[in-house]
């Protein structure tokens, strides 16, 4: 957070609302995921996260740690392994601006080649079947 947005956040913290809470948890759990480097450090530090999220007293805040517990080995994994679901979310996101431009497709038929060259990012397309020949004239 910016200076600029750290001096509210300062003022809410002695109210103590739920609020602020459920931001601290959430930015506390953040902080693990920037700053272990693998298992061994951050088993321990998502161990504490999860039984202070088990105990707090907003649902939301427990399905989440629910979530995380449910999916615990893959987790983990991620902190050794250092993949992501980045490139899959901006495929997704190139796919949903192509769905919005074409207002509609018929079918998946139309809408698959479009996506090829949306987010194939393809070099070298084929020439074009809809090609006028030379002496044709397209007007009657």
């Amino acid at each position: 957070m910016s200076n600029r947005q750290k001096a509210p956040f300062a003022e809410l913290k002695p109210r103590n609302f739920k609020t602020h809470r459920g931001f601290r948890i959430q930015e506390t759990l953040r902080k693990i995921f920037h700053s272990a480097q693998n298992v061994a450090q951050a088993e321990p530090l998502l161990d504490r996260w999860y039984s202070w999220a088990r105990r707090f007293r907003l649902e939301p805040i427990k399905a989440v740690a629910k979530t995380l517990k449910k999916h615990w080995p893959g987790l983990l994994n991620a902190f050794d392994s250092g993949l992501t679901n980045g490139r899959i979310k901006a495929v997704n996101s190139l796919i949903q601006v192509a769905k919005a431009g074409g207002c509609g497709y018929g079918t998946t038929r139309h809408l698959i080649p479009i996506l090829y060259l949306v987010a194939g990012k393809l070099t070298q397309l084929p020439t074009s079947p809809f090609v006028v020949q030379s002496g044709l004239s397209l007007t009657t």
